[in-house]
């Protein structure tokens, strides 16, 4: 059997934001960069969730599930790529309460890369009404690269659907770069699609 070396095309891949959500008027992206497009943030089975104070805000009483990772109350977005593929490095976010009383409540992160099913992080939220912590969710593993698009969803869970209570999310922010690969680059992987075919087809004639 004859082996063939050949040489794998590395594109060089920085980190940067792609998009980024400060909810200071709206739902929609505060910055996008030019090489991908994002939808509004969404939702499912939230219908009072919108922006106040410059936050995201979701009423306590829109959020019936009471674990988050199996709860069908989820923010989300879609962000894809203009061109070329994405390599994705981080997804970070503040997220918080306004409460009075005792509440108790949390998140969970999902994506579509295996179909919402595993989170990718997740955690109560116990700090003091109004005070929003930072999560930072590493997205630098081999699922994360090479993505033609991603959804995300934020799954939220309530566990005593308080009326004047709500959660509270800002700064949701996609971290990481598109690579598009150079033309030529493009004949080259091609070319070796094709030596490669040659080379078995060989081989089983041998």
């Amino acid at each position: 059997m004859e082996l063939v070396a050949v040489s794998v095309l590395v594109v060089p891949s920085y980190a940067f934001v792609l998009v980024q959500n400060d909810f200071a008027t709206s739902l929609a992206p505060s910055a996008v960069d030019s090489g991908v497009t994002a939808s509004n943030v969404g939702q499912n089975d939230l219908p009072n969730m919108g922006s106040v104070g410059g936050q995201l805000s979701i009423p306590a009483q829109d959020i019936t599930a009471t674990t988050a990772g199996s709860t069908t109350d989820y923010i989300t977005f879609t962000v894809t790529p203009s061109a070329g593929l994405l390599n994705l490095q981080s997804l970070t976010l503040d997220i918080g309460r306004v409460f009075t009383g005792t509440y108790t409540a949390g998140y969970a992160v999902f994506s579509s890369v295996d179909s919402f099913i595993a989170a990718i992080g997740s955690g109560s939220l116990t700090g003091a009404s109004g005070v929003l912590t930072g999560v930072s969710l590493d997205l630098s593993g081999p699922s994360y690269q090479s993505l033609a698009d991603v959804t995300f969803r934020i799954g939220l869970s309530d566990g005593n659907n308080g009326a004047n209570s709500s959660i509270r999310l800002d700064n949701l922010t996609l971290n990481g770069s598109v690579v598009v690969p150079e033309p030529h680059e493009y004949a080259v992987l091609a070319g070796l699609g094709l030596l490669g075919f040659a080379v078995r087809r060989r081989n089983r004639r041998a």
